[in-house]
């Protein structure tokens, strides 16, 4: 029998600890009683301590041997970030779970923008989930809210979703709508739109796109979509989730019927699934499938992928198939990638690369390419070796094959680490690669040495100036006699001429020179160019030049001019201005613009004007009236004189009701 210890004694406040399975339990209070020989105990004005879990109250009364507590008087519960009001809460701390009455809290998630305040009659807490019994929530922290929403019951999964249960939606002091249930996605940043979207286009004329979230348990939900279009048609469809934890299984399966007015009808299904076959194996597989239902053509696309670990051996295993019966045509392919490490930094690698295409009726043509290496680390150094091969499984009944295959007959690869030069900060890595290759499309045989330097680092010259250089340099040698070297250089100079202003200027430059046999190997374009920038800042202003010139071509690139003003995100303006110095003539100018005008009004324009045509290419105008915890805004689009409405909650900003647009 676990009895209470006393470690403190004073005339005020009396504090006891017991240890519970190795879970401590610390409680004070200006005055404590025991009874049942110490197996209850009472505090008043008490606060216990257990764990990461603070709770206070006028009176806790605890029973030892039921593990259990109940606590009474303004209670006050505090675990980590998250806080809890009642009149009465009982804890058990061997099945960890809370019950609290006339209760009170606050909840957040991805999706949510500042906090969700909730209150309940009851309210159950265990690990995994809270049940609150007569809720009422919403995110506007008023003593008498703009808005809310009362539900005979919220269930609430930490981190995941929150199910309402018999809901209704009460705002401008009225009931807008009766729900029997709903849910709120918690894990993703997007979220469907609480109530319908409702709204006008020139394209779809009047439409309405509805939203509804059912739950059928804690491992299987979903969302059921109903669309209709004035000009094009209605369509329905449903998006349904399973997640299991033990053992992990997850998946989403989506199906849609879509009815144009003018068009044939379509019926598009995806399908992900992700399970842990075993501790050692994992499976992911992914379909999609098209059908246009006049012609009973329809296209599939599938992956597969299982990846298997087991002591030193590692298999992955990829297979994809494609299949569109308007071409008439598919195709298959299977790669298997297979590690072995034999220890003493020696690993052994093989890959199998299969594919098969089929054109119907016509003819099928098969490829099989593999691979094995060998690759040893020692010391700086990383030894690699490694062979290609292919076959042809049909036996070349048809040769469709692509003819891009470069194949290493073998290759041996030495590479080095990223190496410090001396003392200073600069670096080098070198590495070596020779072999005899094959390529397929020019049926050529050669060998080939291919040395690679790269130089990188920084340098600082006093505290405002640093330079930043980076070459890479690649000479290659052929058995024909061919030999050919391409090189890449760029230099980076940035000049700080306070804390508010700095210069950068960039040179690149690159080039080549020799031949190659094989027509695959890389090469890159000859460059010459240099930009300058400069930027200036002070306090929530900054001004900025970009400009550049090819010495090559012998022109100058735009240069653009932008003027920026940040205060916060509702006080801001960005002017950017393109420019041409060939010509002489400004190009166009952009404005991006959001002013909160007072505490009730919000004023943004986002708008690009084309200076050589004079055209406006794009200008919105958005007018947003404040109310508190939501808003509505009128927009306005010029260039295509339209304009709609949009009323938003602010905690929820992706749950948008759209009028118009």
């Amino acid at each position: 029998m676990r009895r209470l210890i006393l470690v403190f004694f004073f005339l005020i406040c009396l504090p006891f600890s017991v240890n519970a399975e190795e879970k401590a339990i610390e409680l004070t209070g200006e005055r404590l009683t025991y009874h049942g020989d110490g197996e209850e105990i009472i505090a008043i004005n008490g606060k216990l301590i257990y764990q990461d879990t603070i709770l206070e109250g006028q009176k806790i009364h605890i029973f030892l041997q039921k593990k259990q507590l109940e606590a009474s008087g303004d209670v006050v519960v505090t675990e980590n970030k998250e806080q809890f009001h009642a009149s009465q809460a009982n804890f058990n701390w061997d099945t960890e779970k809370w019950e609290f009455f006339d209760a009170s809290s606050e909840f957040t998630g991805r999706s949510i923008v500042g906090k969700v305040f909730f209150r309940g009659k009851n309210l159950t807490r265990e690990p995994d989930l809270t049940t609150v019994d007569d809720a009422f929530m919403t995110s506007c922290d008023l003593e008498k809210p703009h808005y809310h929403i009362d539900a005979q019951k919220i269930e609430i999964i930490p981190d995941k979703r929150v199910i309402l249960h018999g809901i209704s939606y009460w705002d401008f002091g009225f009931k807008i709508f009766t729900l029997p249930y709903y849910v709120i996605f918690l894990d993703r940043k997007e979220q469907l739109p609480f109530i319908p979207i409702i709204g006008q286009s020139s394209s779809y004329g009047f439409y309405v796109n509805l939203f509804f979230n059912y739950f059928v348990n804690y491992d299987s939900y979903g969302t059921v979509y109903l669309d209709w279009y004035q000009k094009d048609g209605w369509g329905i469809g449903v998006r349904h989730y399973i997640e299991r934890q033990d053992p992990y299984e997850k998946g989403q399966l989506y199906v849609y019927y879509r009815d144009p007015s003018e068009s044939q009808s379509t019926l598009k299904a995806n399908l992900q699934y992700q399970k842990k076959l075993d501790q050692y194996t994992d499976l992911t597989f992914n379909t999609d499938y098209n059908l246009l239902l006049d012609d009973q053509k329809d296209t599939i696309s599938s992956q597969l992928a299982i990846l298997h670990k087991k002591g030193r051996s590692t298999t992955r295993l990829n297979l994809s198939y494609n299949s569109n019966a308007n071409n008439e045509n598919s195709n298959l392919a299977s790669y298997l990638n297979y590690t072995y490490d034999f220890g003493d930094k020696l690993i052994g690698n093989l890959i199998l690369d299969y594919k098969r295409l089929s054109q119907w009726g016509n003819y099928i043509d098969e490829d099989l390419k593999y691979q094995a290496s060998l690759q040893k680390s020692s010391g700086s150094m990383v030894y690699t070796l490694r062979y290609d091969g292919h076959a042809d499984p049909e036996g070349d009944l048809f040769t469709g094959d692509p003819g891009r295959y470069f194949f290493k007959t073998p290759e041996l690869e030495i590479a080095g680490n990223r190496t410090r030069i001396g003392k200073s900060d600069f670096y080098y890595k070198a590495s070596f690669i020779g072999g005899h290759y094959y390529e397929e499309e020019t049926n050529v045989r050669d060998e080939r040495y291919r040395f690679q330097l790269q130089l990188d680092g920084t340098n600082q010259f006093g505290e405002n100036t640093t330079l930043k250089p980076t070459i890479n340099f690649i000479q290659d040698f052929y058995g024909n006699g061919f030999a050919r070297y391409i090189w890449e250089g760029n230099i980076s100079l940035t000049q700080s001429l306070s804390d508010q202003g700095k210069i950068s200027l960039n040179y690149n430059r690159s080039g080549y020179d020799g031949a190659t046999p094989f027509k695959t190997d890389y090469t890159t374009r000859e460059t010459n160019y240099a930009s300058l920038s400069a930027s200036y800042k002070s306090n929530y202003w900054e001004i900025g030049i970009e400009s550049g010139y090819d010495f090559m071509n012998e022109d100058f690139t735009d240069t653009i001019f932008s003027l920026k003003y940040y205060e916060n995100d509702e006080h801001s303006i960005a002017l950017k201005g393109s420019y041409d110095f060939d010509t002489g003539d400004w190009l166009g100018l952009a404005i991006d613009t959001t002013w909160r005008i007072n505490k009730d009004w919000k004023l943004s324009v986002d708008g690009t004007w084309n200076l050589t045509n004079g055209n406006l290419q794009g200008l919105e105008v958005g007018v947003t009236r404040d109310l508190h915890c939501r808003e509505i805004t009128f927009f306005y689009d010029k260039p295509r004189d339209t304009f709609w409405l949009e009323y938003t909650i602010k905690a929820f900003p992706s749950q948008k009701v759209t009028l118009g647009g």
